[in-house]
C-alpha cells in the first residue's frame, strides 16, 4: 500500500534486557547516602588527608578500572594455567607413546589411559562419565566468563564518567563519586545492588521507608566512627 511501511522492531539492548534504569535510580539513592556521609564534620576532617583534586582524579581512574573489573580473575588465571599444563603433559605423553610404539612396538596401557583422561576426550574413552565431567567443566568456565561480561557491562552503565566528575564543584559529591566508582571493583557491590533493586520492585513502599532510615541514621553512625578514629 502506498505510503505505508511496517515498522522494524528495534533490537533489544543490554539496558533493556537488564532494566539498567532501575539500577541507576537505586544508585542515585545510594549516592545521596554517600553525600550525606561526606558532609558530616568528622568525616570531612578525616577525608582532608586526600585533597579534592586527588579524589577527583581517583574517581576517574576507579571508573575506568571498573569497566575492566574481572571478579573471577584469579580463578580464570588458574584455569588457563591448568590448560597450559594439561597441554604440555599431554604432548609429553603422546611423544612417549609414539616413541615406545616405534622403538619397541609396545606401549604400557596406563600411558594410554592417562593420555585419554588428561585430554578428557569422550569419543576416545567412550565414557559417559568423562562426557559429563567435560560438560560440567565447560558450563562452569562459561558461567564465569558470562558473569565477567555482565559485570563489566553493568559497571559501564553504572559508573560516573569524567565529564560529570570534572564539572562538579561540590566537595562532598566529588568524594562520593570516588567512593561509588571504587565500589564497582568490589565483588559484593553488584550483588547488593541487585538485591536492593529487586526489593524496590517488589515493595516500593518498604524500600522508601528503609532508604529514608538509612539516609537519616547511617551518616550519623559513620561520623561517630570517624570521630572515634580521629581521637
Amino acid at each position: 500500500m502506498p505510503g505505508f511501511s511496517v515498522p522494524t522492531p528495534s533490537k533489544p539492548t543490554f539496558r533493556h534486557l537488564v532494566n539498567v534504569e532501575d539500577y541507576i535510580e537505586v544508585r542515585e539513592d545510594i549516592f545521596e547516602v554517600y553525600e550525606a556521609v561526606n558532609t558530616q564534620p568528622h568525616m570531612q576532617e578525616a577525608l582532608r588527608k586526600r585533597s579534592v583534586t586527588t579524589a577527583q582524579d581517583e574517581a576517574i581512574q576507579f571508573g575506568k578500572a571498573a569497566e575492566n573489573y574481572d571478579p573471577h580473575k584469579l580463578v580464570l588465571k588458574k584455569i588457563n594455567a591448568l590448560r597450559t599444563h594439561r597441554t604440555l603433559v599431554t604432548a609429553i605423553l603422546l611423544v612417549t607413546i609414539g616413541f615406545l610404539h616405534y622403538t619397541i612396538g609396545s606401549v604400557p596401557e596406563f600411558l594410554i589411559t592417562a593420555a585419554d583422561w588428561i585430554m578428557l576426550s569422550p569419543h576416545r574413552t567412550g565414557s559417559s562419565l568423562v562426557a559429563l565431567i567435560v560438560g560440567l567443566w565447560l558450563l562452569y568456565v562459561l558461567s564465569l566468563k558470562g558473569n565477567r561480561w555482565v559485570t563489566q557491562r553493568m559497571n559501564r552503565e553504572l559508573r560516573y564518567y569524567e565529564p560529570t566528575i570534572l564539572s562538579c564543584r561540590k566537595e562532598a559529591s566529588i568524594r562520593s563519586y570516588r567512593m561509588w566508582n571504587r565500589s564497582l571493583s568490589k565483588p559484593y557491590t553488584l550483588t547488593f545492588l541487585g538485591l536492593v533493586t529487586i526489593g524496590r520492585t517488589i515493595s516500593p513502599r518498604a524500600y522508601d521507608g528503609a532508604m529514608n532510615l538509612v539516609k537519616a541514621y547511617l551518616p550519623l553512625f559513620v561520623d561517630y566512627y570517624a570521630a572515634v578514629r580521629l581521637d
